[in-house]
């Protein structure tokens, strides 16, 4: 009788660390490159990142009530992990520009991620089903 709760903890625990290591693996492989949006009421955020597949640089335009305000940076990605660098932004001050700042990112399914962290509060980003160019050498309008 211990021998066979003995054979079965060792088996439990066999499958358990095939299991960890199959999901780190997956988890290594997974990257946000691509076009993303999300909505906060009143928002929509659009979130490209480009380069890949574990880093390069990102544009995030987000439009609310009739305003519209860009962002250009660096991101790079390991794991859970989402590291973002505000390169450029239309918000004179910006609190983040120019540091490095940690997210977790989680990936929720194949057209889904989740990112948490500073001024972005858990938001769903779903990818976009044809791939989006946001153009920033164009001057904008003061909103």
């Amino acid at each position: 009788m211990a021998m066979t709760i003995g054979m079965i903890v060792v088996v439990i625990v066999v499958l358990l660390v095939l299991f960890v290591r199959w999901h780190v693996n997956w988890l290594a492989q997974q990257s946000p490159a691509g076009s993303w949006t999300a909505h906060e009421d009143p928002a929509s955020i659009t979130l490209v990142f480009e380069g890949g597949p574990l880093e390069g640089t990102y544009k995030q335009v987000v439009e609310s009530e009739g305003k519209t305000i860009r962002e250009f940076g660096h991101w790079a990605s390991h794991l859970t992990t989402l590291r973002m660098l505000i390169m450029a932004t239309d918000v004179p001050g910006h609190s983040r520009f120019g540091i490095d700042t940690s997210y977790a990112i989680s990936y929720v399914g194949p057209d889904s991620i989740r990112i948490n962290g500073a001024d972005r509060p858990n938001l769903l980003f779903t990818r976009t089903r044809e791939p989006v160019t946001i153009d920033f050498s164009r001057e904008q309008e003061p909103s």
